[in-house]
């Protein structure tokens, strides 16, 4: 089945792409529709997917009964006004376009990023109440970004959300957002998450931990904005993890703790086959540093000539 149109008792799930992100999406895609029991709908926006990519996601979704897909190419001209911010490209805005997409029978949808791995039954997250709520969503573990919220609020991370769709479209969203990218385009650092904060300040709903550990997750131990006990559950719960970062599991300089869980999920996909990306010397000595210092070393050099240097290197494909 390959519709976009309202059935009754399906999970709708939207994602953004770009050809970059293809096998990621087929791997994450496979970890959702394994662990998920009802019936789920995959709305695919994408900029510049060919036929073969295509062909290779409906033979993934084929494997699962209860799943179908509808793809959606987003024209260039949908989204001015924004602007893509280092690794972050203009793909992610595509997400503000959901309202419009999805049918207005359709009253809500989860966002999810291509890079991570859905270990639980996304039914849980599906049925979180929103009321007049803009959003759920996962507060970040570290200090919110002071010029984006005010100190003591909380900062979502926009990789994982539960969206109300029917308040999106009552409040404009996209327009509001288009504003505020013009009006804060000297503070934008972090793309249509930065803006999303700005617009759904104190109408965002706070998630369980488990539904999104980042990379940080695995290298906190305290939070102001979870409690201990939170941060416990969340790593005995299996949720949702989130490869943040420009060094993703599908790269052999990965050293995160848990690219384990997205090797799994590769297998038996159309990409099983596909290696690790830039395998060469830089990228053997990345992948056997301690993730602690491949996370800090890459803040550190997040904008300097070395780390495009070492990234053209360690990526190379």
């Amino acid at each position: 089945m390959n519709t976009d149109k309202a059935i009754q008792g399906v999970i709708n799930v939207a994602v953004s792409i770009d050809r970059n992100y293809v096998q990621p999406l087929g791997v994450m895609l496979n970890s959702l529709l394994v662990n998920t029991k009802r019936n789920v709908h995959i709305c695919l926006l994408h900029s510049d997917l060919e036929e073969e990519h295509i062909a290779m996601f409906g033979t993934l979704i084929s494997q699962h009964d209860h799943a179908s897909i509808g793809y959606h190419q987003i024209k260039s001209k949908e989204i001015d006004g924004f602007s893509g911010h280092g690794h972050i490209t203009n793909v992610t805005y595509y997400r503000f376009l959901l309202p419009q997409i999805l049918p207005t029978s359709e009253d809500k949808v989860i966002y999810l990023d291509p890079d991570l791995v859905v270990l639980s039954d996304i039914e849980t997250l599906w049925n979180v109440e929103l009321a007049d709520a803009l959003l759920a969503a996962v507060p970040v573990l570290a200090a919110p970004r002071e010029k984006i919220v005010a100190e003591g609020e909380g900062y979502f991370n926009a990789g994982v959300m539960l969206i109300n769709l029917r308040q999106w479209r009552e409040c404009d969203v996209m327009g509001k957002s288009l504003e505020t990218a013009v009006s804060l385009t000297d503070y934008i650092e972090l793309a249509d998450q930065d803006i999303l904060n700005v617009i759904t300040r104190h109408r965002w709903e706070k998630l369980p931990l488990c539904w999104n550990k980042r990379s940080d997750f695995y290298l906190n131990k305290g939070s102001s904005i979870y409690s201990r006990d939170e941060i416990e559950t969340a790593r005995k719960d299996m949720g949702i993890i989130h490869f943040t970062g420009p060094v993703k599991p599908w790269h052999y300089a990965c050293s995160h703790p848990e690219q384990g869980m997205y090797l799994k999920y590769k297998k038996g996909t159309p990409w099983e086959s596909e290696l690790l990306i830039g395998r060469n010397l830089i990228s053997s000595i990345s992948r056997n540093l301690p993730f602690s210092l491949n996370v800090w070393l890459s803040r550190k050099l997040a904008h300097s000539l070395l780390a495009k240097m070492i990234k053209r290197l360690a990526f190379k494909k």
